[in-house]
């Protein structure tokens, strides 16, 4: 530990005041190595997909993979709209948008992967239940009877389920002929949740398990390189149970009954889960450390990295404070999302961390907890939060061992062979300015600084000596070594999948129909997530717990 000593002066006399400041010593082993980034990103358009006029353009596509850094983009695939089922937006609208990305991703050889997500099958491929609970939730009504919409919950019919692989096989066609090989696939966006808007669709968790076995080699038949991820359940119900509400439901959770089917075992690629607890609200930093380390820990045996597929709640003040699109509700700030982040990848190995809505709106007044920007112009604290990680920690990268002496003071570092790069990311959450020590083999002897706090956003701090650091308070600083512009480096070196088709990067390093969670009764509004009440969580807890107790042990009570 190195101490800092401060000359203190009282009036009319002085005396030396020895004074020491400790410092956080922050050891790395780049000998020991983790999870490899696979991508940082976020959903959508420059605006709303239901914003026609606004959802293209160049300029935010420019600025988001050269300045914010995203190198995964998620997307929602959707059924063709009809006069009963209206869509948010089509093909023909998001194409543009899609090559605006990749022409720009190209152009600074950026390995861009794109993902997509189902939030509902088509209306013809899904039937309307038996009863809305107990205990036919999940059978189709006798005589058969099929929505006219693609909101309102219901499920897929299990007679469509092979005309449902063809469909999501038509959809990764679709990016194929613009020259887009899509790098990830869900076939279900949130499967327990059952609401009235925007899209979606009910899965129990054993007959999510089931669809997958049968709906994954059909896929793989025609796009055998496309990674099948899911189950995109909220972290903070698949991993609540123990003592603290905290550990991996190996009963009730979709995860587990992934794992349970050897055959959509064998069909999923990646773990995916949302950062909520319940369906808007992100998880606290110790609930995250808590719930990573509980789901990493579970899944270790499979070999699946593990990605965050949407989180949001993080409002564009520092601290938190009254949701902007919801007053009376309390959100979380953007240094919250800035911790969140760094559990994601340190306690739970994340290989991918995207954010529920890349851009809305268009002025400073549009912006809030659910983006990280309204447009080009209008960047928000958020963003700037996501560039200290999404900009300098790159496809490739391999998280290594790096542990801190101070509590108050988070770190952690990515080695990238590939472009000849060291990067840190240190968060101080305490009070007090720390010097920062940083020890282990084979170090670099300074690093190109960038900062933000409440007062800074991503400021690039020039290069500063590895024996000057200090971090002001509550503030994230991003140190980096070597190379994280992929355009700066040879072509063979650049990281795999820089390619025209943009599929992107290599791989990392490196799974029973059940209770539901009924939201009739709530509201869910496509223009915010904050207008989503979970009415029906009560009931599931109930339903868990039934089921728990169950004779049959995994079968949902519906």
């Amino acid at each position: 530990m190195r101490n800092v000593y401060l000359l203190g002066v009282t009036v009319g006399l002085a005396i030396c005041l020895i004074v020491p400041i400790a410092s956080a010593d922050v050891t790395i082993n780049r000998a020991t190595k983790y999870q490899s980034i696979e991508g940082f990103g976020f959903f959508g358009a420059a605006d709303a997909w239901r914003s026609q006029a606004t959802v293209l353009n160049t300029t935010w596509s420019q600025m988001v993979i050269d300045d914010l850094g995203i190198t995964m983009w998620r997307n929602e695939y959707y059924p063709t709209a009809t006069a009963d089922a209206p869509q948010d937006t089509q093909w023909d609208a998001q194409k543009p948008v899609v090559q605006s990305l990749y022409a720009a991703a190209n152009a600074s050889r950026a390995p861009l992967k794109t993902v997509l997500s189902v939030w509902s099958p088509p209306a013809d491929y899904k039937c309307v239940v038996t009863t809305n609970g107990i205990p036919d939730w999940g059978t189709c009504l006798t005589p058969l009877l099929r929505p006219t919409d693609t909101t309102g919950g219901n499920i897929l019919d299990p007679a469509m389920v092979n005309s449902f692989a063809d469909w999501l096989v038509a959809g990764l066609q679709m990016y194929k002929d613009i020259g887009v090989d899509v790098y990830g696939l869900s076939m279900q966006s949130e499967p327990m949740l059952w609401q009235g808007s925007p899209n979606s669709c009910f899965y129990g968790q054993e007959q999510y398990a089931q669809h997958l076995s049968e709906v994954g080699p059909i896929v793989k038949a025609s796009f055998p390189n496309v990674r099948l991820f899911g189950p995109e359940n909220m972290l903070g119900i698949e991993c609540d149970v123990g003592t603290n509400g905290t550990d991996f439901d190996p009963d009730s959770s979709y995860t587990a009954a992934i794992m349970n089917n050897a055959g959509a075992l064998s069909a999923i690629d990646k773990f995916a889960v949302h950062g909520y607890v319940d369906g808007f609200t992100p998880m606290t930093t110790s609930n995250l450390v808590a719930l990573s380390t509980s789901y990493r820990t579970a899944t270790a045996s499979t070999n699946k990295s593990l990605w965050m597929t949407e989180t949001s709640g993080y409002n564009h003040t520092w601290t938190g404070g009254p949701c902007t699109s919801n007053a009376i509700s309390t959100c979380s700030g953007a240094f919250d999302l800035a911790q969140a982040i760094y559990a994601g990848l340190y306690y739970g190995h994340m290989t991918a961390w995207l954010y529920r809505q890349g851009s809305a709106g268009t002025t400073p007044a549009d912006l809030n907890e659910l983006d990280l920007m309204a447009g080009p112009d209008n960047p928000g604290k958020n963003y700037y939060v996501s560039k200290q990680y999404y900009r300098y920690i790159r496809p490739g990268a391999q998280m290594v061992d790096a542990k801190s002496s101070d509590s108050s003071v988070l770190a952690v570092a990515f080695d990238n062979t590939q472009m000849g790069a060291l990067t840190i990311v240190a968060i101080n959450t305490g009070t007090a300015a720390t010097p920062l020590t940083l020890a282990g083999n084979n170090l670099p002897s300074s690093y190109k600084a960038i900062r933000t706090s409440a007062s800074e956003n991503a400021v690039d701090l020039g290069t500063v000596s590895a024996g000057s650091i200090t971090l002001p308070p509550s503030s994230i600083t991003t140190l980096v070594s070597g190379n994280y512009l992929e355009s700066q480096v040879p072509a063979t070196d650049a990281g795999a999948g820089s390619g025209a088709a943009g599929s992107g990067g290599g791989t990392s390093s490196a799974g029973s129909s059940g209770c539901s969670c009924n939201v009739n009764g709530g509201t869910f509004s496509s223009d915010s997530r904050a207008a989503f009440t979970l009415a029906g969580l009560g009931a599931l807890v109930a339903l868990r717990r039934l089921r728990r107790q169950s004779a049959h042990g995994r079968r949902c009570p519906s």
